[in-house]
């Protein structure tokens, strides 16, 4: 129960939410701030909040989530992300992403940039590894065009295939394949704060639950 608790609060984390904005003019700025709870069942099983900075072509999301009810029991998670890049030709281009993971039995730290990956574990550091192929999941879904097959994208350590089953402008639906699982992802956009996000994402199988934007 801790293995899938720990596994589904990190890709919450990731699935949280996502922007997307058109960076055709090197003068745009739009900043906003999301707040979503999680749910597995009808139970509530975290919180996210997270803000969303854009200025010309470079992206700054970040933010911190926290474990509820059952969760927070098992778990006592906390987590932060951080991940900023710049959008070309209407895709994300990430330059860096940072992942720091605390819960009552270890603490973790993944960083990439420069193509490299860096973890510590309990404070040990463990040694360098090169970057996995695609992006980091936060650039992935909260900067990348709507409805469009994600390809490779990664936690830093873990890597996941994103391929688009359906879709139209306001709902799409993904087959999400890992080396030990498969499951989907479904994901309804809005508009907020002049900015296009997901205002629900649910997923099924192994990480089934929900994420919900707080009106």
């Amino acid at each position: 129960m801790k293995t899938v608790a720990n596994k589904w609060f990190r890709l919450v984390v990731g699935f949280a939410g996502g922007a997307l904005v058109c960076l055709s003019s090197p003068v745009f700025a739009k900043s906003i701030e999301l707040h979503y709870m999680a749910y597995m069942g009808t139970a509530e099983a975290g919180e996210i909040r997270l803000s969303i900075d854009v200025t010309g072509a470079e992206y700054v999301v970040q933010g911190e989530a926290m474990s509820l009810g059952l969760m927070e029991l098992i778990k006592a998670l906390r987590a932060r992300f951080t991940a900023k890049g710049k959008v070309s030709a209407g895709s994300p281009q990430p330059m860096s992403y940072e992942y720091h993971h605390r819960d009552n039995s270890k603490e973790r730290l993944v960083t990439v940039a420069n193509g490299e990956v860096t973890y510590r574990k309990n404070g040990e550091q463990r040694p360098n590894q090169p970057v996995k192929p695609g992006i980091d999941l936060v650039s992935a879904l909260w900067m990348s065009p709507p409805c469009n097959d994600l390809g490779n994208v990664h936690t830093g350590r873990s890597l996941y295939v994103f391929s688009l089953t359906e879709g139209s402008g306001d709902q799409c639906t993904f087959r999400v394949v890992s080396d030990d699982e498969t499951f989907d992802v479904a994901i309804k956009y809005g508009n907020r704060g002049g900015l296009r996000v997901p205002v629900s994402i649910s997923s099924t199988g192994f990480f089934a639950g929900e994420v919900r934007l707080v009106e």
